[in-house]
């Protein structure tokens, strides 16, 4: 028998009775799977609706061991950002969970996370610090957005840009990822490969959004022609990529480096500035993350 259940009533190892499906017409879920608590937290952030449960276990199918590590990666990331919010709230006045849990309610963000969650594992898994960078670089990014007035969406989508800006670094030559002293010119022309990179990873996902994708390709732009990898000037430099490049400088300056230990947050205020100044970030967004960076 087939019944249902308010998402805050389900336990762990209860039965699903039909598929759950998702706007996009994906399947989330499938029927006969034995949930986990993992798969009951994100549920309760994800469905509103009540969801069918089959009594007793005469129907019980194999646990989808693919669908399982989806959506423990996924936990994962999800604990992984909340503490990024938290260790990055000297940085705005606004509830830490708020942000967390607008997104936690972003049904196509989820599925883009859920999609990219090994790749982002891959990270971690050959380079923690790229991975604590990438994570950071999220958060910050998405605070960056809510100062900027932002919707839910699009700060949900530069949170997730900041997490997958870097994630090319995966295939860079660890001996040049982790090189404690300056990088020679050839050296240098293989790092700047990352960002092509990350796009390539992330260009044929169907659920990932546009401004993403360019976001990721164009993080390290800059206004006056003088970043990579296109040399592309200010009306061609996607706004995601703006705010991505403030807060890729400011955690890259105050988090610690292979080549050099952390710096102040006075340091990372002061490049910014100069960077501006130059013609390099975009003024406004500079403006306004300074002035709530320093108050």
């Amino acid at each position: 028998m087939i019944f249902p259940v308010s998402t805050r009533n389900i336990t762990s190892g209860m039965v699903l009775g039909r598929d759950i499906i998702l706007d996009s017409g994906r399947i989330l879920i499938k029927k006969g799977t034995i949930l986990t608590n993992e798969q009951i937290n994100y549920l309760s952030n994800l469905i509103t609706q009540d969801i069918y449960i089959i009594s007793g276990t005469d129907k019980l199918l194999p646990i989808d061991e693919d669908c399982q590590e989806k959506f423990c990666l996924k936990q994962k990331i999800l604990d992984e950002l909340l503490h990024a919010f938290e260790t990055e709230c000297a940085l705005t006045q606004m509830p830490v969970t708020r942000i967390v849990g607008i997104n936690k309610g972003n049904s196509l963000l989820m599925e883009s996370i859920a999609d990219t969650a090994h790749i982002i594992n891959m990270v971690k898994n050959r380079s923690e610090s790229t991975y604590r960078h990438c994570v950071k670089v999220g958060a910050i990014a998405a605070i960056i957005g809510s100062w900027l007035g932002y919707n839910n969406e699009e700060v949900g989508n530069l949170m997730l840009t900041g997490l997958l800006h870097d994630i090319g670094k995966a295939i860079i030559p660890l001996e040049i990822l982790n090189k404690p002293s300056k990088l020679n010119d050839e050296e240098m022309g293989t790092m700047r490969r990352h960002s092509a990179l990350s796009y390539k990873y992330i260009s044929e996902i169907k659920t990932m959004p546009n401004s993403i994708k360019v976001g990721v390709l164009q993080h390290h732009e800059r206004l006056n022609g003088s970043g990579y990898p296109l040399g592309l000037y200010t009306e061609d430099i996607h706004d995601f990529s703006k705010i991505i490049a403030i807060a890729d400088i400011y955690d890259a300056i105050t988090s610690d480096r292979v080549y050099r230990p952390r710096m102040a947050h006075i340091a990372a205020v002061k490049i910014i500035q100069d960077e501006t100044y130059e013609g390099k970030l975009d003024p406004w967004m500079s403006r306004v993350f300074l002035k709530k960076a320093t108050s």
